[in-house]
C-alpha cells in the first residue's frame, strides 16, 4: 500500500546506532501493518467503517474514564507528600525576630531529644529507623531550625546514619 522512498547518497543526520534502532522500529511497524492487512483483506468497506467507529468509541470512553475517574484504581498507590505551610509568625523581615517562646521551647526539647538519642547505640538505631521510614524528615526539621535560629550550632547527624538509610 505504502511505498518506502529509498534515500540515495544522502548523508545520515543521525548516528549509526540511532539509525539501526529506527530501522528495526520501522521494520516492526511494516510487519504489523502487513499482518493487519492480511487479517482484514476480506472485510467489506462497511465492516471496516463499523470497526473504526467501534474502536474510536472504545478508546474515547477509555480515555474519558481515565481522565475523570477518581476511583482508587486510577490513583497512584505511592504515598504523596503534603507540604505543611510555615506559620506566618515564623516569617519576619528581621533575621532574629519572629519566633516566639513556644517555638524556642519546642526546638530546645527537640535538640535535647536528638542529643540524647545520638549518645546511645539504641538511640542511633531509632534515628536510623526514622530515617528509613521517613527519609528527609530529619533534614527538613533541622533546616527549619536553622532558618529560625541561624546563630545556633547545627546538630550534626553522623554520616553512617544517612548512608544506611539510603539503602
Amino acid at each position: 500500500m505504502w511505498k518506502r522512498l529509498k534515500a540515495k547518497n544522502k548523508p545520515g543526520l543521525l548516528g549509526p546506532f540511532v539509525q539501526k534502532i529506527s530501522g528495526r522500529v520501522t521494520g516492526a511497524q511494516h510487519r504489523l501493518a502487513d499482518r493487519l492487512n492480511q487479517r482484514t483483506a476480506n472485510w467489506s468497506r462497511r465492516d471496516k467503517i463499523c470497526f473504526l467507529i467501534l474502536f474510536t468509541a472504545a478508546m474515547t470512553t477509555l480515555l474519558a474514564t481515565g481522565a475523570f475517574d477518581n476511583s482508587r484504581l486510577v490513583k497512584s498507590t505511592a504515598q504523596k507528600a503534603r507540604i505543611a505551610p510555615i506559620p506566618s509568625y515564623w516569617i519576619t523581615p528581621k533575621a532574629r525576630a519572629g519566633y516566639n517562646e513556644r517555638d524556642s521551647i519546642a526546638f530546645k526539647e527537640l535538640r535535647h531529644r536528638l542529643d540524647s538519642l545520638l549518645s546511645t547505640p539504641a538511640g542511633r538505631d531509632e534515628i536510623m529507623e526514622l530515617e528509613r521510614n521517613r527519609p528527609g524528615l530529619l533534614d527538613s526539621i533541622l533546616r527549619v531550625e536553622r532558618a529560625i535560629f541561624p546563630t545556633l550550632d547545627p546538630i550534626i547527624i553522623p554520616p553512617f546514619i544517612k548512608s544506611q538509610s539510603n539503602e
